[in-house]
């Protein structure tokens, strides 16, 4: 297209919207996830984040689109919800969670879409954890793990309530008049869904205290190991951080839990701050001594230990080889260079 074009990238919006309504499958795909690039740009302009260099970045830059991508999008998507084609369904679903809170004035037609298509009530474990419920489980999940395109209508029920938790967690509380549709998601067969509704679940906060009582039994569900414990405490924490739950159980993963458990739960240590300060710097520092999980460790240290001269020392010892490459040159860690300068600059406190 010509250089205007590029700069005013309008028929191209109007030639993705033509698309919607191909009479192939194909097409009405590509479209949703062209608009969803665009939405995705959109947003990391106004939050003026660097974006991906997409050459559509610009005119948001330069304040020259001519509307708001989302707001003239979402409505022509919402149609695709009802399409005949499930991965045009799920090609659509995927602008709304690129478009985050502003995908709020279409949660009840999420909830509707939940109720039809993700079969919520054949999807519960239930309470029963003998041989023959655990066998039965084990045969459902290896069926949701088939190729693609052989899945079956399990396999597609639960990537709908994946994605459409996904959704939720993204809006954020605006999407509170959904909880009561995540909360049986929270002993879903299928752990991701676990996860994701947990996850929608904290980030509406206290909005979302009425889950409490499912998260605290989600919680203490080893029946997916420990991992599956994480989101669940996770979100009980962001509803209620005095929570009896959340510093026992984060402790005891850290100390003695999986690789993949520990790994998860550094990297949600980070985003709680300087508010789990006190109970898990004595649980992470010891990590900083595991290869696999040394990075994430000290990202999150560089979040939640700025005031801990005991963080801060621990961080600064194991950097210094890296500390050294970097004086003279060398090529260093991502986790140098974005997240040390934050805790250089925020360190405050005994011994800053």
């Amino acid at each position: 297209s010509s250089r205007q074009e590029r700069r005013f990238p309008t028929s191209l919006l109007a030639a993705q919207f033509d698309f919607l309504r191909h009479r192939d499958a194909a097409f009405r795909i590509a479209a949703a996830n062209g608009i969803r690039s665009m939405i995705y740009s959109e947003m990391l302009a106004a939050e003026r984040v660097p974006g991906s260099g997409e050459w559509w970045n610009e005119p948001y830059w330069k304040g020259e689109w001519p509307a708001p991508v989302t707001a003239v999008a979402l409505p022509k998507l919402i149609g695709l919800l009802n399409d005949d084609d499930f991965e045009v369904r799920m090609a659509a679903l995927g602008n709304f969670r690129s478009a985050g809170p502003k995908a709020a004035p279409y949660v009840a037609a999420l909830r509707q879409l939940l109720r039809d298509d993700g079969d919520v009530d054949n999807s519960q474990v239930g309470r029963r954890r003998d041989v023959l419920a655990q066998a039965a489980l084990l045969g459902r999940l290896l069926a949701l793990t088939g190729k693609k395109g052989s899945e079956g209508d399990a396999g597609r029920a639960m990537k709908v309530r994946n994605v459409i938790a996904g959704i939720f967690e993204r809006i954020g509380p605006e999407a509170r008049d959904a909880i009561p549709d995540l909360i049986p998601l929270l002993q879903d067969i299928a752990p991701p869904v676990r996860s994701s509704a947990a996850d929608a679940l904290g980030y509406m906060g206290p909005f979302a205290r009425e889950a409490i009582p499912a998260l605290e039994v989600a919680a203490q569900d080893k029946l997916f190991g420990d991992r599956g414990q994480i989101a669940p405490v996770t979100a009980l924490w962001w509803i209620d951080q005095e929570h009896a739950l959340v510093v026992p159980t984060y402790q005891e993963i850290l100390n003695n839990g999986t690789s993949a458990a520990k790994k998860d739960a550094v990297g949600r240590v980070a985003a709680m701050g300087l508010r789990a300060t006190d109970w898990s710097i004595p649980a992470l520092i010891p990590l900083l001594d595991n290869r696999d999980l040394q990075d994430a460790v000290i990202e999150s240290l560089c979040w939640v230990g700025v005031e801990s001269p005991e963080a801060v020392e621990a961080v600064l010892r194991t950097l210094s080889p890296q500390l050294e490459a970097e004086a003279t040159g060398r090529s260093v860690s991502v986790v140098l260079l974005y997240h040390f300068p934050r805790l250089i600059e925020f360190a405050r406190g005994p011994g800053a």
